[in-house]
């Protein structure tokens, strides 16, 4: 692992990634800074997350922006 001290850091490269409650984030997944997974979501394996993830949804692919499902309702969202 680098290690990037305070100084190399750039503000606009330092943006929070969250993680809500009950998420489930599969192997080799990649999240891009400044993204909010939302509380009982889950990330497929092998997925690049550019864009928030609604609550207790499903994503997966290359870019999660197409492929969403509801784990309350069932319907693609």
């Amino acid at each position: 692992m680098i290690e990037i001290s305070n100084d190399e850091k750039l503000p606009e490269n330092d943006q929070d990634i969250i993680v809500e409650d009950d998420v489930w984030i599969g192997a080799r997944s990649i999240i891009l800074k400044g993204v909010t997974i939302g509380r009982g979501a889950v990330v497929a394996a092998g997925s690049i997350v550019t864009k928030n993830v609604e609550p207790y949804s499903v994503v997966g692919g290359g870019s999660c922006a197409t492929d969403k499902i509801s784990l309350y309702t069932g319907r693609n969202l």
